[in-house]
């Protein structure tokens, strides 16, 4: 009875370590280009990035996510396909990212991520940024 006791311990705490572990935290420097039917978003603000992630993880209703989560079309940029973007900066433990769309005549210096978005590019390198 004892040792089902500690097998089921140890297979839980095998699994709630395995959901717990976090996507990689991307170097400074990595570069990125959409993947086809991308439909990531580049934000002009840090603030409505940082809006709607943390809409996103409070998993509330439709009306306080729609009041709380609601940006501005004239404040984002929306990704077409094979444009390719650079990380500068990282925010909240990586959740965040401040990057430069690498693109003639971008209109903006930099953009704001939301890493969930990531997902939606192809890393191209990764140059490692020496402190």
């Amino acid at each position: 009875m004892m040792i089902r006791v500690l097998i089921s311990l140890l297979l839980f705490s095998f699994s709630l370590f395995s959901i717990t572990e976090e996507d990689p935290d991307f170097d400074i420097g990595s570069e990125f280009e959409t993947k086809n039917f991308s439909s990531a978003v580049l934000y002009h603000y840090k603030n409505d990035a940082i809006r709607v992630d943390m809409s996103r993880d409070l998993l509330s209703d439709s009306d306080f996510f729609l009041h709380n989560a609601t940006v501005d079309a004239r404040d984002l940029y929306k990704i077409k396909r094979g444009e390719k973007i650079k990380i500068l900066e990282s925010f909240r433990e990586g959740k965040i990212y401040k990057v430069k769309l690498l693109k003639e005549n971008a209109r903006r210096s930099h953009y704001y991520l939301i890493s969930d978005n990531l997902s939606q590019f192809n890393l191209l390198n990764s140059d490692t940024q020496s402190s």
